[in-house]
This record gives structure tokens, sequence and C-alpha cells, in this order.
């Protein structure tokens, strides 16, 4: 049996995964600059060693209700097609083994 590597992260009560090739870090909160005109699953972007990225509220994303920013919130820097891109989500908690049977593909 095959197995991915993941980061595992909490929005809300429920766990979610991300392939680890896909994440290239993880962050603490850090001040976002909001766009005016963009989706609403757009928080805004950040400035990460001259760089902007993008930063998608995960919760709002997947229609999950939001909870206030704490301590915990973490920005997961994630990279697919060349792209860039910060996913918010309320807690990091471990890198797991996932059988592949059990991955559910989102993106």
């Amino acid at each position: 049996m095959s197995k991915t590597k993941a980061v595992i992260f909490e929005i809300g009560a429920t766990r979610y995964g991300i392939d680890i090739m896909s994440s290239k870090e993880i962050i603490k909160l850090q001040t976002i600059t909001p766009i005016a005109g963009t989706s609403t699953v757009i928080e805004g972007v950040i400035s990460l060693r001259d760089k902007v990225i993008p930063v998608v509220r995960l919760g709002r994303f997947l229609g999950i209700s939001e909870q206030d920013y704490t301590e915990d919130t973490r920005i997961i820097i994630i990279e697919i097609n060349n792209r860039k891109f910060g996913l918010i989500v309320d807690n990091v908690c471990e890198v797991e083994d996932i059988l592949d049977e059990e991955m559910q593909k989102l993106i």
C-alpha cells in the first residue's frame, strides 16, 4: 500500500490534510492586506521574503463557519503549478502518513 506524507491541520472541529510536497512552509498569521474586488474567499495578500502571496481563508472556501483568529492560526504556504498561495487554517497539528486510498483531492 502506498502512503503520502501529509500536513494535518484543523478548520473548526474537522481535521484535513495536504500533501507535504505541495506545502512549502507554515508561518504564523501576519498582517494581511485586503484586495478590493476579489472573491470573498481571498482574505488578501501578504509579503513573504519580498514576494506577494495571495491568501485564502480555507474555511470560507470550504463553506465552514469561521472562527476568530487565535495564536494557533497559521498560514500554510503551498505551491501549485509554480504559483504560491497561503491557506489560513485554525491550527496545524502534525505530519502524518496517510494511505493513498484514504486521500480525497480538493485541488
